[in-house]
């Protein structure tokens, strides 16, 4: 299976198929955005692209857990570095495809803004309080729409903000796909994320002895002895396929089928069997010491959710401890002290389905 890449055989093979960064859309025109005196000089997707890097929601992402809370060491993923990870991904790919690399860039860098605090945990737990399904990646159009910028926005193009929604796939069986006819760089968005994180995984899995390699599954050596030669092997056959059927697909070869077996086992052998940790459970009791907290304070639910939806895993700990040492002291103007009053964005939202509505 290991072979030597000629990724020169397949340059600019999906050229034909990038997105044009002239017919970029955005929401808002003219003084309405900030950001509106490089429309003229810059590329749509490249402005997309630091407007989110130097947003608030993109700063928290480095205090938000990958998959491992609290890591002791550098080395254990949090989702900005997971987020570094795709960028990449997607700049080789797109840079090799002729696909718009602005594009996935943007879409790259802003697919997790709506990440909650300790990831799918959190994530469960915004869908358990809400009665409705939460979904990260429509939740982080939201932020980038309703609370970033005090609520104004970040105002990106549309292309991003659906590349951004589209990114997010669960345990899928059989081909990921992207329906209709987006643009071929929303699909690439969302395979990186997925060869991104799975093999970064699997190396936290290692390092925190979730795994080690006699528990690994047998099909992960065949694409390589370490991280790189594996996501390089996973980035050859996405560029191979593609480049044969004329539009971005990761499905239909032998090493589409082997990482669509190493991500199952992820899912039975360390997703999964995190929800029955100690560690698990002492993070769902912070967000629900933090969550009756807030509401005790005289916030409603849609105010708490709001605020725990853009805290840190460090917010949550902390507020937790404070609301166990002596809940009867906290009251809502405490709150604020403790918080960037920008945080407290109430009027933002009104009900329930402003969570999960874009």
């Amino acid at each position: 299976m290991i072979k030597k890449f000629d990724f020169s055989r397949y340059k600019d093979c999906l050229r034909d198929k990038a997105f044009d960064s002239g017919n970029a859309t955005r929401a808002a025109l003219g003084s309405r955005d900030d950001d509106h005196a490089y429309y003229s000089v810059m590329d749509p997707f490249l402005l997309d692209v630091e407007k989110i890097r130097n947003s608030k929601a993109y700063r928290r992402l480095f205090f938000k857990t990958q998959v491992f809370p609290f890591p002791d060491s550098v080395y254990i993923r949090n989702r900005g570095f997971h987020t570094g990870e795709v960028v990449s991904s997607g700049t080789r790919l797109a840079s090799i495809t002729g696909l718009n690399i602005g594009l996935v860039q943007a879409g790259s860098f802003g697919h997790d803004l709506g990440q909650v605090p300790f990831g799918h945990l959190g994530e469960s737990f915004m869908s358990e309080k809400l009665s409705l399904e939460f979904l990260h990646a429509i939740y982080s159009v939201i932020v980038c729409r309703k609370i970033e910028r005090s609520g104004r926005g970040l105002n990106l193009c549309l292309q991003t903000e659906q590349a951004i929604a589209h990114h997010s796939r669960t345990r899928d069986k059989g081909q990921l796909l992207i329906a209709g006819n987006a643009p071929q760089e929303e699909t690439l968005v969302m395979y990186c994320d997925k060869i991104g994180y799975t093999f970064s995984d699997i190396n936290d899995a290692v390092a925190v002895g979730l795994l080690n390699e006699k528990t690994l599954i047998k099909e992960i050596k065949l694409l390589g002895k370490n991280q790189r030669e594996r996501v390089m092997a996973c980035e050859y056959a996405l560029i191979e396929e593609s480049a044969k059927l004329g539009y971005v697909s990761f499905a239909k070869s032998e090493v589409a089928e082997i990482f669509a077996a190493i991500r199952d086992f992820m899912f039975d052998n360390v997703y999964l069997a995190l929800n029955e940790t100690e560690e698990h459970k002492k993070m769902r009791s912070y967000l629900d010491v933090v969550y009756n907290g807030f509401i005790d304070s005289g916030l409603n639910k849609v105010q708490t959710l709001t605020i725990i939806s853009i805290m840190t895993d460090v917010d949550v700990k902390s507020f937790a401890a404070i609301f166990n040492k002596d809940s009867k002291k906290v009251n809502l103007n405490f709150i604020k002290t403790l918080m960037p009053i920008d945080i407290f964005v109430f009027p933002v939202f009104t009900n329930e389905m402003d969570f999960i509505t874009i």
